[in-house]
Formats: C-alpha cells, structure tokens, sequence
C-alpha cells in the first residue's frame, strides 16, 4: 500500500529516511495529508489512501474488491 501511496503523492507518506523512524511514525505520529502536495488528485481516491493509512484497521480499505470499486472510475 506505502508503494501505491508513494507512487500517487509522489513522495513518502512519513517525512523521514531512517526505516527504524518510518515504523515507529506509522504507528505513533499523522502522515502528511496528500492534498498536501498533489492537489490534483480526485477525492475519492484522496479519501481511499487517507483510509490506508489510518491506524485504525477498521478504518482501511478491507479488500481488493474495494479497491477495484474505488479505482475502477479512473481506468481508461
């Protein structure tokens, strides 16, 4: 998911280099919201990768169908 993150944003979701500092801010500090730096991207899949990386699991998306769901409108 961090790959499709990245790849959408353009950059790392965490500011930081150190793998040992990327996983201890996954789980204890906020990602930098997207909108930060692509202003261009659609909402909904804006909303999808905040999901993603929320730290309550619940709150991810749950599946690869969901996923298709979400992404299937920006296939051409």
């Amino acid at each position: 998911m961090t790959f499709f993150v990245t790849f959408s944003g353009g950059r790392f979701p965490f500011p930081l280099d150190m793998g040992g500092e990327v996983i201890r801010a996954r789980h204890y500090e906020n990602f930098t919201p997207m909108t930060t730096f692509r202003i261009d991207l659609p909402p909904v899949l804006v909303e999808a990768l905040h999901r993603s990386l929320s730290k309550d699991p619940e709150k991810r998306v749950q599946s690869a169908r969901e996923w298709i769901d979400i992404l299937e409108p920006f296939a051409d």
